[in-house]
Parts: C-alpha cells; structure tokens; sequence
C-alpha cells in the first residue's frame, strides 16, 4: 500500500513539474516543434500533428511509385496519413536509452535556427542520421537516414518531408543472392 501511495505522488510530482517548467511564451501550434520535453527534436508529436492537419486538406494526393525503374502514378482524393507517415514517426530518437548515441549539430543564421542535425556511428540503430530544416522557427524540410542490416540483406531508406510540398521515400534493398531492388515513393499535396 506504501509503495502505491508513494508511486502515485511521485508520478504526480513529475506530471506537476512537467506542466510547471514550461516556458510562458510555450505555443503549441502545428509548425513549431522545439519541445521542452524531449531530449530531441520531437518527431513523433511533430508528424501526429502533421497527420491532423494533411487530413484536414480538401485537396487531391498525386502519389508516385517507382519499383527498378518501373514508374506508376495515381490521384486520390484521400490517404491514410496515419500509414503513410509511419516510418517518419518510427523514425524518432527519442528514447531514454539513446541519449548518449546521437551527436547534436546545429547552425544559427542572424540568431535564427536553421538546421538541427543528429547523427550516430552507431550502426545497430535504425535511424542513422536526422535533420530538421527550419524557416523562420517553423519546420520547413525533415530529412531521415535509416539503415538496417540483416543476415539476408542490407536496407537503406531516404525519407524526406516538406509540410509544402510533400514527401518521398527511397528504399535501396541489397541481398546476398539478387541485384539491388529501388523502391521510390513521392507523395505530392
């Protein structure tokens, strides 16, 4: 019963102190995504908003696939947004146990931030490389460099995202025993 009281303040406390430790001139509006919680750049709360606001759009998709070099297109009216930004949100670093992974680099123009870039030598992380471009502190360009290798086969994936325009995948699949397979996705809004 001590315990489960004790838990429960506890808990309270750190839910108190996360409220209180924010900033007066805090925003919580889509396109401003420096957070006082995360460790990182928070990009998994930064693409739920964007899956929000792409929903709400009252405009045609034109989506592209190109499979070895073989190109499909179509227009759809809707798409899941949930599905079709999983892999930016999967694409989040923060985690308590990465902390000390990723090296932080960051460049200020005029006192404004422009870039933040995040990195690690790690190879046995699937998010290798992260930057988030910014315009006037609003998110303008994301760009994710995920590996992952395998017994069978080694992946690269290069995820862009501008909230503008739109955004493309390229999937680069080397196996042991067939040629390179490029899979390349381009969403247009």
């Amino acid at each position: 019963m001590k315990s489960t009281s004790l838990l429960l303040f506890l808990t309270a406390c750190s839910v108190f102190l996360l409220f209180a430790c924010r900033p007066d001139n805090y925003q919580d509006e889509p396109g401003l995504n420096v957070t006082e919680q995360q460790p990182f750049f928070d990009l998994s709360n930064y693409f739920q908003k964007e899956q929000v606001r792409l929903s709400a759009l009252r405009s045609s998709f034109t989506k592209k696939a190109t499979v070895n070099g073989k190109e499909e297109t179509k227009v759809f009216e809707s798409l899941d947004f949930e599905k079709e930004l999983a892999m930016f949100i999967d694409s989040d670093i923060n985690k308590v146990a990465w902390l000390d992974k990723y090296e932080v680099d960051s460049t200020l123009v005029n006192g404004q931030l422009k870039t933040i870039n995040y990195s690690t030598p790690d190879q046995s992380l699937k998010t290798q490389a992260l930057s988030i471009h910014f315009d006037r502190e609003i998110v303008s360009q994301v760009d994710i460099l995920r590996k992952s290798t395998s017994i069978a086969a080694n992946v690269k994936q290069e995820l862009t995202y501008k909230p503008a325009l739109g955004y493309s995948i390229i999937s680069t699949q080397n196996t042991k025993l067939s040629d390179p397979e490029v899979i390349e996705l381009e969403v247009r809004f």
